[in-house]
């Protein structure tokens, strides 16, 4: 739909140009923001977040400071 507004001199529509060309696509514009406002609403806007996780292999030693004194094993020395 072309501006509604009374030509100027020029021959120029006044006001702002319409948005929308026409009514369907002014819909289906709302449609799409109103699907949008419902998402932020309910907290659906982005991507699930992704947590990396990597398991530790069966058996490693884990990593412990040394200050602790433990040990992996008996012949690894406590330091002091």
């Amino acid at each position: 739909m072309p501006s509604t507004g009374k030509p100027t001199k020029t021959g120029q529509p006044r006001g702002r140009p319409r948005k929308h060309l026409n009514a369907s696509a002014a819909a289906e514009a709302k449609k799409d923001s109103d699907r949008r406002r419902y998402q932020r609403s309910r907290g659906l806007g982005g991507p699930a977040k992704f947590i990396h996780y990597a398991p530790a292999f069966p058996g490693a030693p884990s990593n412990t400071n040394p200050d602790l004194g433990l040990r992996i094993s008996a012949d690894v020395s406590i330091p002091r």
